[in-house]
């Protein structure tokens, strides 16, 4: 008996059209895991922290947020993130003490678009949309980047949330006015 392989079409563009760069998981211990990762022999780790200005479940909030990334592990951007509270999100009862996916990152040109776009496909809001407003990694603060981001609650069809990013620069229409 001979066994045919047929290739099952996706969309050509991933998901809702965005292809992921990232997976991120949140740990309770930056340092220790980080330092595990570099006595396997991965070295290079960019290092940020972030504080982010918007509105997460209709509150207006301010959340601090520490972040290292790796780009020689997986084929994709790696990050491990803790927030500074005693919460993940307001609207989230995983344990913050302990390590679990938070989400899969996708780039997106236009934020506004896309989410609409997202929300006439799958009926899904952000809960939690924010810009960027300070960062301390070098390249970052040189080139006054930041980001206006959001996060999607689809642990129920994808088993952790979605985050859509896009990249702003100062004079774009994005950019947060502080």
């Amino acid at each position: 008996m001979s066994t045919v392989n047929v290739a099952v079409p996706g969309p050509p563009d991933g998901i809702f059209g965005l292809k992921f760069h990232q997976v991120a998981i949140h740990h309770p211990h930056l340092y220790d895991v980080v330092e595990f990762w570099k006595d396997a022999g991965y070295r290079n780790w960019t290092e940020d922290n972030a504080l982010m200005k918007g509105t997460e479940c209709g509150e207006q909030v301010v959340r601090p947020g520490s972040l290292r990334f790796n780009y020689e592990i997986f084929p994709h951007e790696l990050e491990y993130l803790r927030f500074s509270d005693e919460r993940y999100f307001i609207d989230d009862d995983r344990d913050v003490y302990e390590p679990f996916i938070s989400h899969w990152s996708v780039h997106v040109d236009d934020l506004d678009t896309k989410l609409a776009e997202v929300k006439d496909e799958i009926g899904i809001d952000p809960f939690f949309k924010y810009h960027t407003i300070k960062h301390t990694n070098p390249g970052l603060v040189a080139s006054g980047q930041l980001f206006y981001e959001c996060f999607l609650d689809t642990r129920m069809i994808l088993g952790h949330h979605l985050k859509m990013i896009q990249r702003v620069y100062p004079g774009d229409a994005n950019y947060p006015k502080l």
